[in-house]
């Protein structure tokens, strides 16, 4: 042997250019289908060598595939399950801020304001009269129109005075 080629291999063109094809295709980023690649056809020429390359090529092909599907399907089941928490974690936030909300509008705008009753010995006559009189209501008349006025100057002392 001559000290130049000392080292180096020689291969044919056929298999320069697969290892160019398999150098291209792992530089190259993973594409997200791979396509079914064409049968390589051997250096020999022997058709039970070709038959036998590409079935070994489809299968790592899908088998890249199939976890390539297995790692977008975890990636959205994770993904889905955050966004049930993010959901949750908001549902439950804003139902304590409606909450907060509705008490501190109840406090602000609906007064428990206490009346003092208005004619309590007329309004009392009143009921003994009803309770006395169940079959004749009738009767009560005459403590209804008292009562009845009372109440009126007590609203015309109101308006008065408010």
């Amino acid at each position: 042997m001559n000290e130049n080629n000392e080292g180096v291999i020689r291969i044919s063109d056929a298999v320069a250019r697969k290892l160019q094809d398999e150098v291209t295709k792992a530089n190259a980023p993973e594409p997200q289908l791979a396509a079914v690649p064409s049968p390589v056809q051997p250096a020999s020429g022997d058709r039970n060598e070709m038959l036998f390359a590409a079935p070994m090529e489809t299968l790592t092909l899908r088998k890249r595939h199939e976890e390539q599907l297995q790692k977008l399907e975890a990636s959205w089941r994770k993904r889905s399950r955050e966004l049930e928490t993010q959901n949750r974690d908001l549902w439950k936030s804003t139902t304590t801020r409606l909450s907060a909300d509705l008490t501190s509008i109840e406090q602000k705008y609906t007064h428990k304001r206490r009346y003092d009753a208005i004619c309590p010995d007329i309004e009392r006559k009143v009921e003994e009269c009803y309770t006395t009189n169940i079959k004749a209501p009738l009767k009560c008349s005459k403590q209804v129109l008292e009562f009845v006025s009372c109440i009126d100057v007590a609203k015309r002392n109101a308006l008065l005075q408010g």
